[in-house]
């Protein structure tokens, strides 16, 4: 029987999961949007997960919990099942790439620098609704990628859209769909580049997270970075993966 690492990723708007063998290869992963049920969205995934794999083969003998929201669980597993994420993300990027920054943008934006492959600093913003925000943007104009070019639109804050999803619809009264995406994308990067203010963007700059899968958002955040950003592999598990790899200590889950 085959030993299974399980790791699961609780963020504000998804949860990620993912089974890993001994080899590192992805036997299973799962990725579920939740808008507050984050309790049940877990078990959902658990689920999703152990019924992926045939349970004559393969059995989970370590398991952890990573992501911004993994303590509404402390009561029923406890801590000793937590993983950082800046840690889960570290742990997998540091495989695969010589690090200057990772920039992890999905619902909640984390900037980590490095030097001689440690951590220097690094600057968390959960307040502002990355990945929520360009979703409903999206949903609203019923695109999912523009072209880029040199234009800027430029909205007076992000809150206008965050708050008030009708300003979208009002706005295509005086700008096209492109535009107003574009726009929002620009509301995006001004609150990035403001977080950078007190830290040095680094060369190798890897970018995980949801919006890592954004074609159009990377292309603009490269242009504003006048640097090449480099995309891992199943990026929007990366938490889930860099925990995963960590652990293979208990068994949790077997026939």
């Amino acid at each position: 029987m085959k030993n299974l690492s399980m790791a699961v990723d609780i963020g504000n708007i998804s949860v990620k999961g993912i089974l890993i063998d001994n080899d590192g290869n992805i036997i299973s992963k799962c990725y579920l949007r939740i808008k507050d049920d984050y309790i049940s969205a877990y078990g959902r995934i658990i689920n999703i997960l152990r019924s992926s794999i045939n349970l004559n083969e393969y059995r989970v003998t370590s398991f952890k919990l990573t992501g911004i929201r993994k303590r509404l669980l402390e009561r029923s597993l406890g801590r000793e099942h937590f993983f950082n994420e800046i840690n889960s993300l570290v742990n997998y990027a540091s495989t695969k790439y010589k690090i200057g920054t990772i920039i992890d943008i999905g619902n909640s934006l984390k900037i980590i620098n490095f030097k001689n492959n440690k951590i220097t600093d690094y600057v968390i913003d959960d307040f502002n609704y990355y990945g929520r925000v360009i979703d409903k943007v999206k949903s609203i104009l019923n695109i999912d990628s523009i072209n880029i070019n040199n234009t800027r639109v430029k909205f007076n804050n992000m809150n206008t859209i965050l708050f008030n999803y009708n300003t979208v619809s009002l706005l295509l009264n005086k700008y096209s769909k492109d535009e107003i995406l574009l726009g929002t994308y620009n509301l995006i990067i001004d609150n990035i580049l403001y977080n950078l203010k007190d830290i040095e963007l680094k060369d190798n700059i890897i970018i995980t997270g949801g919006l890592s899968l954004d074609k159009s958002f990377i292309r603009l955040l490269e242009n504003y970075f006048c640097k090449k950003i480099i995309i891992m592999d199943n990026s929007e598990y990366s938490s889930c993966i860099g925990a995963s790899i960590l652990i293979k200590d208990k068994v949790l889950i077997h026939k």
